[in-house]
């Protein structure tokens, strides 16, 4: 062989060898050099049982593997860190900051292929630490359930390693549609048209058109592994208790519209929403009152599990009441209720994940109170029984009141509109009888007073209750209130508060199929007052006796709590999201309750809402004059409430409103007739917004209202004159108008109310410094986005602002940042009175102009030279000039709550 064929031959084996190698590389995955060939997917806690689904059944080549791990997980698994570091591709949900964080504290962001899903607050930022925002990828994620992971996770392996993966497109899934687990229609279980749905569901066995109809309404992820089987859980304890169902997902405002109502008309009897997360939307709202129906809000728990929220006293963390409580009550949603939430889950490859489950006992709860809501829409009112509760919470004849309502012409007025919508109430009776039978017949008495009670029996209208009947009542009740009750008040028979001869007096006006009755004393001091918000002491045994009568002997369809306000609601248990165990709730029982409340008093009202279960219909204050009394304790009593909200919520505004309640109390001289050591507590605005409320029900110069019943002639007179000097621009005939319909409007919400309808929402406070809330007889929430930013969030906005500035001009050199990027979420907003919203008008330069009534009406310019003020209190004179001292381009976007990796992107 000659050289030169030599030479050709090894030419050509070189071919051979350069082709097979790279023959090999197009057809087999390749290991990156700087990290294994493994693959993860790194989710939030409540995703953790879907993704565990889809990678654990991923078929890969061999030598690829894939897990999936938490957020919980990566907290001292060190098989998860080990797994992650060996990883060369990574797919991380960025919602869940914590993740991403990880990655890079770690150092587990370079050589590795790192494909972002889901929102985040810091695209920027990421992208820069090598984060790559495949869309493709996003989508798989976006319309997550099992195929579309496995099909996502092996896209990410092949543009990575080059690896050539079969996967199949994204498998879009609807937006809106019905859902039922027992369905099989094209190998799912999702409708999209409701006809459809309705056709299979009564042709069901078993299924019976007389049974009342309720739209459950859920975001489309709970329809996935690991929380599926509670909603299908759900589903089915829903039908077996006595409901056909109407089982949707989407959109709220599109729900409403096009499978809850047909042509205008409701399809459903009632609703129960997971979902109603989509604020006052005016489309919404318009929807919602054609569909004349009760809402009830139905809550997921998760930023905590079932066990921990067992536990807790104050329940639900307060960031995640804005997204479950406060943002429903805009769409007029009521009683919030935990129905389900996370658990543990151990998986097999000893990896952690979460998957839901329905609470213990808390659908079971709630199924007779929706039922008894619907049994309103269709009995007819000559057959309903109605228990009406008024205040004698200090005893005594002289302490039948409520805040600014004259209580006795107010029961006077809804007796007599009751007999015209046809309640069975006997014989009509002036004002002065109604308030000699209730104080001959109708009066808590203290056990220092056997004769007034002995003459309290002998009016013949009191329930004398025998203990041992009382005591088969008592041991229904839940184990734990039981327990404590005893702890504190001793055994049934040793009880001594309205006690006669083995039997507990309920003392109580009939008046036919409804009954007029006290709600029950706290307990027995010198100063009963002070028991009113106690958080510990549990109700003595008249109290629960009377609460359980009403079900069990009365057999109350519904009950109305009249006037500001109530004790049962202030009783001890979870701050807002009861259990079954909390004692408003265990008073409640199934019965519908409906509470009509002062319009200024929006930050109990919540409470009467959250944690009395109760339907708000607001009422007028007394009628106001241009010289308006005591302004100085009105605005102090708002900024209580404004304190009380914010940090129930805790909100950033609350030492803002500390302050506030400091300055002015201190002012007025209130920390020295209330004997305090200053203001510098909860306990201490406590005190403080006790005594104002004492103050309130006290007999004022103008005059109390009257429930039902709008102002006469010259009350309404004087009152819009007052509203006018606050609020000039507004139009007076507008003003009148609204006033006079508000008599109107309480008394057709309180009996709407009674008839199982809808009572439209809307934000509270007095007519003066909320004309919006007029005319009233509304079912009020607590804050309105027109008053955001409030001022104290402006004053903290200021000072974020200049944060900002000062710190980046720290890190560069002292010149100042010339854009600045801020996201905003709904959730924060309303946390936080918008708090972000007013950092971004002190960087641009503008701060807000608020209206009398507290409305923001626009913005204006901070002047060049007060800049530095406003934006922390000094001037930034150190820093290096830029042609503009304050960000030339602000990018401002809005997305969705994350609520705890839950619900954000639904």
């Amino acid at each position: 062989m000659t050289i030169k064929e030599n030479k050709r031959m090894g030419t050509a084996a070189w071919r051979l060898t350069l082709a097979v190698f790279l023959l090999t590389r197009l057809l087999l995955p390749t290991r990156p050099s700087e990290a294994g060939c493994d693959a993860v997917l790194l989710v939030g806690d409540m995703d953790s049982y879907l993704a565990d689904a889809a990678t654990s059944g991923l078929e890969l080549p061999d030598g690829f593997r894939a897990r999936a791990f938490c957020l919980s997980d990566l907290k001292g698994n060190n098989e998860a860190g080990t797994f992650i570091r060996d990883s060369s591709v990574i797919v991380v949900d960025v919602m869940t900051g914590g993740l991403p964080n990880y990655l890079i504290d770690n150092g587990l962001t370079d050589g590795r292929s790192l494909f972002a899903v889901s929102s985040s607050a810091n695209v920027s930022a990421l992208k820069e630490k090598g984060f790559i925002f495949d869309e493709t990828i996003r989508d798989y994620y976006r319309h997550n359930d099992v195929s579309n992971l496995r099909n996502m996770m092996k896209r990410a392996i092949s543009l990575s390693t080059g690896a050539r993966l079969d996967y199949d497109p994204v498998k879009v899934k609807p937006r809106n549609g019905l859902y039922h687990p027992e369905a099989k229609k094209n190998g799912g279980n999702v409708f999209e048209d409701v006809e459809e749905f309705l056709k299979w569901s009564e042709a069901r066995t078993g299924y019976n058109a007389q049974l009342p109809r309720l739209g459950l309404m859920f975001f489309a992820s709970l329809i996935v592994e690991g929380k599926k089987e509670a909603l299908d859980a759900l589903i089915r304890k829903l039908e077996k208790g006595g409901f056909n169902l109407l089982p949707v997902f989407g959109n709220a405002t599109h729900v409403v519209k096009s499978y809850f109502l047909d042509g205008g008309r409701p399809r459903v009897d009632a609703i129960l929403s997971f979902s109603f997360h989509g604020a006052d939307a005016d489309e919404l709202k318009e929807s919602l009152e054609k569909m004349d129906v009760p809402i009830f809000n139905a809550i997921s728990l998760y930023s905590q599990t079932i066990a921990e929220w067992e536990a807790s006293q104050d329940g639900i963390p307060p960031f995640h009441r804005v997204w479950t409580m406060a943002i429903p009550e805009m769409s007029g949603a009521m009683e919030p209720t935990p129905l389900q939430g996370k658990v543990e889950a151990r998986l097999k490859s000893g990896a952690l994940a979460y998957r839901f489950e329905l609470i213990p006992g808390m659908t079971e709860r709630m199924i007779p109170r929706m039922l008894n809501w619907v049994k309103l829409r269709r009995a007819r009112n000559s057959e309903k029984k109605v228990a009406l509760f008024y205040y004698n919470n200090s005893r005594g004849k002289q302490n039948i009141r409520a805040s600014y309502l004259n209580v006795f012409r107010s029961i006077k007025a809804i007796l007599d509109d009751m007999r015209k919508s046809g309640y069975l109430i006997s014989e009509d009776v002036d004002e002065d009888t109604i308030k000699g039978l209730v104080l001959r017949g109708g009066r808590n008495v203290g056990s220092w007073a056997p004769g007034e009670l002995d003459a309290l029996i002998e009016s013949g209208q009191a329930y004398q209750l025998p203990i041992e009947e009382y005591k088969r009542w008592f041991v229904e009740l839940p184990g734990d209130f039981r327990k404590r009750v005893i702890d504190q008040w001793g055994e049934p028979e040793k009880s001594d508060l309205m006690v006669k001869n083995g039997k507990i007096i309920i003392p109580m006006i009939k008046a036919g199929n409804v009954v007029l009755l006290p709600e029950p004393a706290r307990g027995a001091v010198d100063d009963p007052i002070k028991l009113y918000h106690d958080p510990v002491l549990y109700p003595h045994h008249q109290y629960i006796a009377a609460y359980l009568w009403l079900d069990r002997v009365f057999g109350a369809d519904a009950m109305v709590h009249l006037g500001t306000h109530a004790t049962y609601e202030w009783l001890p248990g979870k701050s807002a999201d009861l259990s079954a165990f909390c004692p408003p709730d265990v008073m409640v029982t199934d019965i519908p309750n409906i509470y009509p409340y002062t319009m200024d008093d929006v930050s109990e009202a919540l409470q009467a809402k959250r944690r009395g279960r109760a339907v708000i219909v607001d009422h007028l204050t007394p009628p106001l004059t241009e010289a308006e009394g005591y302004h100085e304790y009105i605005e102090l009593k708002e900024v209580c409430a404004q304190y009380e909200a914010a940090a129930s919520q805790g909100g950033a505004t609350a030492e803002t409103y500390l302050e506030r309640v400091r300055e002015t109390a201190l002012k007025l001289g209130l920390d020295k007739d209330l004997g305090l050591d200053g203001v510098k507590t909860a306990e201490d605005v406590g005190a403080i917004s006790e005594y104002l409320e004492y103050l309130e029900t006290s007999d004022v110069p103008y005059g109390l209202h009257t429930f039902g019943r709008s102002p006469g002639k010259d009350a309404l007179s004087s009152t819009v004159k007052a509203i006018l000097k606050q609020n000039p621009s507004l139009p007076t005939e507008d003003l009148s108008s609204k006033l006079r319909e508000s008599g109107k409007s309480e008394s057709d919400s309180l009996l709407g109310a009674l008839e199982g309808r809808y009572v439209s929402p809307t934000e509270g406070n007095d007519p003066v410094r909320n004309p919006g809330a007029i005319p009233t007889g509304k079912n009020v929430y607590g804050l309105s986005p027109r008053r955001l930013p409030t001022p104290a969030a402006w004053e903290l906005g200021q000072k974020t602002a200049a944060e900002i500035i000062k710190k980046y001009a720290e890190e560069h050199d002292g010149v100042y940042p010339e854009k600045v990027a801020m996201v905003l979420w709904s959730v924060e907003t309303l946390r936080n009175e918008g708090v972000n919203e007013a950092t971004i008008l002190s960087l641009v330069g503008v701060k807000p102009v608020w209206n009398p009534n507290g409305e923001v009406a626009g913005t204006r310019p901070i002047r060049g030279r007060d800049l530095g003020e406003a934006q922390g209190g000094r001037r930034h004179q150190r820093l290096r000039p830029v042609p503009r001292p304050v960000p030339r381009q602000n990018s401002v976007s809005r997305r969705g709550d994350p609520a705890g990796g839950g619900p954000g992107r639904h």
